[in-house]
C-alpha cells in the first residue's frame, strides 16, 4: 500500500510530512555499518540550522559593526572572491528550486523547495555582511567563520551518502540535486578558506593614529582565537629582552582616550535623561540651565552598565558556552566507554565520539582563553574610565580653586594699594 503525506505526517511529525519518509530511525542509524542519517535529516535539519545560526546573529553582529569606528576597508582579491563565489552558491540553490519546480510537487517532497529559498536568503544575507563588514572596517568576521565551519561540518553526512550512493550505483538523490550540492559543498570549502585568511588592515582608526599599531587589528578570526597574531612578539622576546619599541600600541578601544569620551558620552546621555524626566514629572516647562544639570548625582555602577553592558553580557555568554562544554565531555567519554564494551555496535561511532570528545574539549579550550582576555580588556577599560573621570573632577576642582585664589589675592592687593592712595 503506498504511504501519502498525510500517513507520514501522522506518524513522525511534520519533519515526515515535510519529507514524505521516516525522518530518524534510532536503531537503524546506530546498527548499520556506515553512517547514515537518512535523506530527511540531511535535506532539513542540517541545512536549516546553519542558516539558522547565521540569521538569528545577524542583528546583533549589525549593531556591532555600527559600534565600530574604523575607517572603510578597500575591496580586495580576497573580498571579490568572497563575493564571487556567494553569487554561485545563489545561483547553484536558484538552480536546485527551479528543478523543484519543474520536477513538480507530485515526485518532490515540500523540504527540496524550502531548503534552496532557506539557503538563498542566506547566501543574500552573508553577501550584505560582507559589504557591511569592508564599509565598517571589520573584514574578518568571526560570525561568518562561524557559520561557514557550521555549514562543511552539517554537509559532512550529505557529502558522504552522495559519495557512497554515487560510487555504489545506488543513488538517493537525483542527479541534478547531486551536481548542486556538489557545488555547494565545494564553494563553501572556498568561503571557509576565504574567512580564515586575513584581509588587508583597516589602515587607521578614527580615533587614533598610532605608529606601531597592534596586528590584533587586521588579524582574521581563527588568528584571534590561537592568539597566533602575537607569535612574532613572543619569538621576539624568547630572542632577545624586550624593549618599549618592541611593544605594539593598544587596540583604539581600549585605550583611555577613547574610554575617557565614552563615559564622557554616557554621563551626558544619563543627564539628558534624567533632565527630560523632571520636566515630564512636573508637567510643565522648565528652563533647565547647565548648573542645573551638574545638580544630578553621577551613579557610577549605572553609568559603568551603561557604557560597558555589550562587553560584559558578550563574555558573559562566552563562559557560559565554555562551563557548559565541561559537564558534555564526561558525558561523551561514558558514551565512549559504553562503546568499548559493547562489540556490536560499528566501529564509526567510536570513531564519532572520539571526534566529538576532541572537539569540545578544543571549544572548552578556545572559549576559556578568549573569556579570559575578554575580562582582563574589560577591567581594563573601567579602570581607565573611572581614572579618567577621577582625574577629569580633580582638574575642575583645582582649576576653580586656583581661579578663586587668584581673585582674592588680586582684590586684596587691589584694596591695599586704593588705601595706601588716599
Amino acid at each position: 500500500m503506498e504511504i501519502t503525506e498525510e500517513d507520514y505526517g501522522a506518524r513522525d511529525g511534520i519533519f515526515s510530512r515535510l519529507c514524505l519518509e521516516e525522518f530518524w530511525n534510532t536503531s537503524q542509524i546506530w546498527r548499520s555499518p556506515e553512517p547514515a542519517f537518512g535523506r530527511c535529516v540531511e535535506r532539513s535539519v542540517l541545512v536549516w540550522a546553519p542558516c539558522a545560526l547565521l540569521l538569528v546573529c545577524t542583528p546583533p553582529y549589525i549593531t556591532f559593526l555600527r559600534r565600530k569606528s574604523y575607517s572603510p576597508t578597500p575591496h580586495t582579491a580576497l573580498s571579490y572572491t568572497k563575493m564571487f563565489v556567494s553569487v554561485l552558491l545563489v545561483m547553484a540553490s536558484l538552480t536546485d528550486f527551479l528543478w523543484a519546480v519543474v520536477a513538480g510537487s507530485s515526485s518532490v517532497p515540500p523540504v527540496d523547495f524550502i531548503a534552496p529559498i532557506i539557503l538563498i536568503v542566506t547566501y543574500i544575507v552573508h553577501m550584505i555582511l560582507v559589504k557591511m563588514g569592508l564599509e565598517y572596517g571589520v573584514p574578518n568576521s568571526g560570525l561568518l567563520w562561524v557559520f561557514w565551519l557550521t555549514m562543511l561540518l552539517c554537509g559532512l553526512p550529505q557529502l558522504y551518502t552522495v559519495i557512497i550512493s554515487t560510487v555504489n550505483l545506488n543513488a538517493k538523490y537525483p542527479a541534478v540535486m547531486v551536481a548542486t550540492f556538489l557545488v555547494q559543498y565545494l564553494s563553501s570549502i572556498v568561503m571557509f578558506i576565504s574567512h580564515c585568511c586575513s584581509d588587508v588592515d583597516s589602515s587607521i582608526h578614527s580615533l587614533d593614529k598610532t605608529k606601531n599599531p597592534s596586528p590584533e587589528m587586521w588579524a582574521s578570526f581563527p588568528s584571534i582565537l590561537t592568539f597566533n597574531w602575537c607569535t612574532n612578539l613572543v619569538w621576539k622576546g624568547w630572542r632577545r629582552p624586550l624593549t618599549t619599541a618592541d611593544l605594539w600600541e593598544m587596540l583604539p578601544e581600549d585605550n583611555a582616550a577613547s574610554n575617557a569620551a565614552l563615559w564622557a558620552s554616557t554621563v551626558a546621555s544619563w543627564r539628558k535623561g534624567q533632565t527630560s524626566a523632571s520636566l515630564h514629572d512636573h508637567c510643565h516647562v522648565l528652563q533647565s540651565s547647565a548648573e542645573d544639570v551638574e545638580d544630578y548625582e553621577v551613579p557610577v555602577l549605572t553609568i559603568l552598565f551603561k557604557a560597558f553592558y555589550v562587553s560584559f553580557f558578550v563574555t558573559a555568554i562566552i563562559v557560559v558556552l565554555a562551563e557548559s562544554s565541561r559537564f558534555i565531555s564526561p558525558y561523551i567519554l561514558g558514551l565512549l566507554i559504553r562503546f568499548i564494551n559493547d562489540e556490536d555496535q560499528p566501529v564509526w561511532i567510536g570513531y564519532s565520539y572520539a571526534a566529538i570528545l576532541f572537539i569540545f574539549c578544543e571549544f572548552f579550550s578556545f572559549m576559556r582563553n578568549a573569556a579570559f582576555k575578554r575580562f582582563f580588556m574589560l577591567n581594563t577599560r573601567i579602570k581607565a574610565s573611572v581614572m579618567a573621570a577621577v582625574y577629569r573632577k580633580v582638574c575642575y576642582v583645582l582649576c576653580v580653586f586656583i581661579l578663586m585664589s587668584s581673585y582674592w589675592i588680586n582684590g586684596t592687593l587691589f584694596t591695599g594699594s586704593h588705601k595706601l592712595h588716599q
